[in-house]
């Protein structure tokens, strides 16, 4: 990481590329990652192929089918979070505060309309 002062126009512009770049390097490393993880999966599966023959389509299946069971799950629970977020976010929450009156009066004597709105003013 590139340590710059950020005191000038072109000091945030060369942050800001060298931040695009560290991301673009780590792009190119994750592809190249699954790149060999991709040939060392064939390489497996052709050596399983191999040694197990006829059986090895029954296995690969039913490996197939767990994996895909378990992935429905995953993204069935996934899609139900998105959901609900979506749903909370919508709704408004109902806002029905009641708000009392700073002076209540308690004796018996009536205030002028001026009087109520001086007290009204007091200290919160």
């Amino acid at each position: 990481m590139v340590k710059v002062p950020n005191t000038s126009p072109s000091a945030k512009i060369t942050t800001i590329k060298e931040q695009i770049t560290r991301i673009k390097d780590e792009i190119k490393f994750v592809h190249k990652k699954k790149d060999q993880l991709n040939h060392d999966l064939y390489n497996i599966h052709l050596q399983a192929a191999k040694e197990w023959g006829r059986v090895w389509d029954i296995i690969i299946h039913s490996v197939n089918d767990t994996l895909n069971s378990d992935m429905e799950k995953k993204y069935k629970c996934l899609d139900l979070k998105i959901s609900k977020l979506i749903s909370t976010k919508k709704e408004k929450p109902n806002d029905k505060t009641q708000f009392y009156p700073r002076v209540v009066n308690n004796i018996d004597i009536s205030f002028t309309n001026k009087e109520m709105i001086l007290m009204n003013k007091r200290l919160k």
